[in-house]
C-alpha cells in the first residue's frame, strides 16, 4: 500500500514539471544543508511567456554553482544546476502554457553543502496562442479596390506572439505576419493578383506553437484598371507617357512631340 502511494506521489510530481528540463527525483537531503549559509534566494521573474521565464537571483561569495528546484505539494524538486559564483539568472523553457509554478533557488558552496532558504515565487505562465477573433480590411476601406496590397488589421492577439495572415481557411497560404505590440496588428499583404479573397489569420509564439486558424475572416476583390489607365498606389490612373521629344528649336520657338491617348480629348501644355 505506501509504495502505491508512493508511485502515486511520484507520477504526480513528474507530470507537474516544465517538459523540456532534465529533472533529479531527489529531494533536497537534510545532510547537504549547511545552517550556517545564508543565501537569500530567487528574487525575481522576468520575461515570462506561455512556455519560457527568467529566474533571478543575487550572486554569493561562497557559491559554486546554484540549483533550481520546482515546489510541487510544498516538495522542491530539482530541475537544473547552474554553474558559476557570478551566475544570476536562469531561463526555464517548455513550461506549460496557463500553468502555475513555484520555485526555489538555493546555492551550493565547494564542499557540496547548500543553504536552507525556504523563499519560493509563484509564477502564472501566460495563456497559448490566441485565435484571433476578428479581422477587418483598414484599406482600401471598401471590400472592392484596386490596390494589389491591401491592409488587414488582426484583433484578439497577444503582445509578443507572431500573428500570420493567410488567403486560405486552413492557413496554408502565407501572405503577410508581423509581431504583435497590443491587441491587435496592422498586416499588409504581398501583392495579390485581380481576384476575390478571404483572409484567415492565426499567431504563432516564440517555440512555434501555433494557434488553430480563425473561424472569422474578411473579404476583399482586386479589380482590373480600365484600359488605358495603370495601377498607382491605392487607385488606377490614366496612361499618358507626355512628351517624347522636342525638335525644330529657334531663339524663341520650339515643336514638341507626344505620343497620341485613346481617350485624349485635348492635350494641356
Amino acid at each position: 500500500m505506501r509504495l502505491l502511494v508512493f508511485l502515486i506521489l511520484f507520477l504526480c510530481l513528474v507530470g507537474c514539471l516544465p517538459k523540456s528540463v532534465s529533472v533529479s527525483t531527489a529531494n533536497v537531503s537534510d545532510s547537504t544543508i549547511d545552517p550556517n549559509l545564508v543565501f537569500y534566494g530567487i528574487n525575481s521573474t522576468t520575461n515570462k511567456t506561455d512556455s519560457t521565464v527568467v529566474l533571478n537571483w543575487s550572486t554569493h561569495s561562497e557559491a559554486v554553482s546554484y540549483e533550481i528546484y520546482s515546489v510541487v505539494s510544498g516538495v522542491p524538486i530539482l530541475l537544473t544546476s547552474v554553474a558559476g559564483k557570478s551566475s544570476n539568472t536562469k531561463t526555464l523553457t517548455g513550461l506549460r502554457p496557463g500553468a502555475e509554478y513555484k520555485f526555489r533557488i538555493r546555492m551550493k558552496n565547494l564542499s557540496g553543502s547548500t543553504d536552507r532558504n525556504v523563499k519560493d515565487l509563484s509564477v502564472k505562465m501566460n495563456p497559448a496562442p490566441l485565435i484571433p477573433t476578428n479581422l477587418s480590411l483598414i484599406t482600401p476601406s471598401s471590400t472592392t479596390g484596386y490596390t494589389d496590397t491591401p491592409i488587414i488589421r488582426v484583433s484578439g492577439v497577444k503582445k509578443g506572439d507572431i500573428v500570420n495572415l493567410f488567403s486560405d481557411a486552413s492557413c496554408t497560404r502565407l501572405v503577410s505576419s508581423g509581431t504583435a505590440n497590443g491587441g491587435s496588428i496592422d498586416l499588409t499583404t504581398s501583392s495579390v493578383s485581380v481576384g476575390a479573397y478571404n483572409f484567415y489569420a492565426n499567431s504563432t509564439n516564440v517555440n512555434s506553437a501555433s494557434s488553430d486558424c480563425s473561424t472569422q475572416k474578411v473579404s476583399y476583390t482586386r479589380q482590373s484598371c480600365p484600359a488605358g489607365s495603370s495601377l498607382y498606389d491605392l487607385d488606377c490612373y490614366v496612361s499618358f507617357t507626355g512628351i517624347s521629344s522636342f525638335a525644330k528649336n529657334t531663339d524663341s520657338t520650339i515643336e514638341l512631340t507626344w505620343p497620341a491617348h485613346n481617350d485624349a480629348v485635348s492635350y494641356e501644355i
